[in-house]
């Protein structure tokens, strides 16, 4: 899947957990390959501050 937040596209890679909390989050990357791997709580990925996307192939 893909999602936007800001004007940036990311793939998601994996639903996992947070060890400290046990709170569901998600795994996401940058489609343009740069930057870390990024892990954020479920509930902040579903508020509407990341929207499904399609990228156009050419």
């Amino acid at each position: 899947m893909l999602v936007m937040e800001s004007g940036v596209v990311y793939t998601i890679f994996a639903s996992c957990q947070i060890e400290a909390t046990n709170e569901p989050a998600v795994l996401y990357h940058s489609v343009a390959g740069k930057g870390p791997l990024w892990c954020r709580p479920m509930a902040e990925f579903t508020d509407g501050r990341f929207v499904p996307v399609k990228l156009q192939q050419s």
